[in-house]
């Protein structure tokens, strides 16, 4: 049975945050993640306030940008979080892509072997921080690092789409994070390397292959999260992508993607039940799509 998240990262105050949260708990979304872009609310801060709104819902990163942080601080803030949620944290990490928040940051925009690299040496080097160990790791600058707080053990997500980033979550991560499409160095992503069912069957196929080398993790089987680009109950399913297509999405794409949950109630609960076959564990959604969504939870779970 498929799990279900909501990705959501605006808030205009307080009140409405909570409220947001609760609402997406009450139409049955398990999973608030937050993403990790300048200019959207700080996902710490956004995560601890939404677990303390709710009652049962998880909260994660989908997923945070690597380049942006220091390891150790990394890792005091999500053991941090950890505990101010009763252990209801995700810790999802990406390479990053977007050049624009660099130069905003002030910061240099390596090339994309060199962020993976980084991501790669992240990963492990995090999960030994977590759990209490200290830890000296040249690629990262650390030196006797450690965080002084006590050990935790969330679940660990990589997400994102390219080669090297999925042998790395499928061997070293709880979790792997499927988008479809092969990041730009800007906010549009347009080259949608995998966004029909062949291409997810690869990348299944690509991260599956790497999960049977899984000692960094034990044998705790991988979970595998699919981002939706677009989800809604409608009867006009056209419209409702109008804007993917005036950008040029394929027409067979548009027709049938498992990265586009739109359509009527009865027809998606058939596409869900489509993934769950293939070994998806869990769908996500973005806030903007969550209350259109919500009516194809409930039949898909009936």
């Amino acid at each position: 049975m498929l799990s279900f998240g909501v990705s959501a990262w605006s808030a205009i105050s307080a009140d409405g945050w909570r409220a947001d949260t609760r609402r997406f708990e009450a139409a049955g979304f398990d999973t608030l993640w937050v993403a990790d872009h300048v200019g959207l609310v700080d996902p710490f801060a956004a995560m601890v306030a939404a677990a303390a709104a709710t009652d049962r819902l998880r909260v994660g990163t989908y997923v945070l940008n690597v380049e942006f942080w220091n390891p150790l601080l990394l890792a005091r803030a999500a053991a941090t979080t950890d505990l101010l949620t009763d252990g209801r944290l995700v810790l999802g990490l990406g390479a990053g892509h977007a050049r624009d928040e660099f130069v905003q940051a002030g910061l240099r925009y390596p090339p994309p072997g060199e962020r993976v690299d980084r991501l790669a040496a992240t990963v492990p080097a995090l999960r030994r921080l977590l759990a209490g160990e200290t830890v000296d790791e040249p690629a990262l600058g650390l030196v006797g690092a450690a965080t002084g707080l006590p050990p935790v053990t969330p679940p660990l997500l990589v997400g994102g789409n390219g080669d090297r980033v999925l042998d790395l979550a499928g061997a070293q991560a709880d979790m792997a994070g499927l988008v479809g499409f092969t990041s730009g160095t800007e906010r549009v992503h347009t080259e949608l390397s995998h966004f029909g069912w062949d291409g997810l069957a690869d990348r299944l196929a690509r991260v599956r292959a790497a999960a049977a080398h899984r000692s960094a993790v034990g044998d705790r089987p991988l979970r595998i999260d699919l981002l939706s680009q677009r989800a809604a109950v409608t009867d006009d399913r056209a419209a409702a992508l109008a804007d993917f297509a005036e950008a040029g999405v394929p027409a067979d794409m548009l027709a049938d993607s498992p990265f586009l949950l739109v359509g009527r109630a009865d027809d998606l609960a058939v596409q869900l039940s489509r993934l769950a076959d293939l070994g998806i564990d869990g769908v996500t959604v973005f806030g903007r799509d969550a209350d259109a969504f919500a009516p194809a939870i409930g039949r898909y779970r009936a």
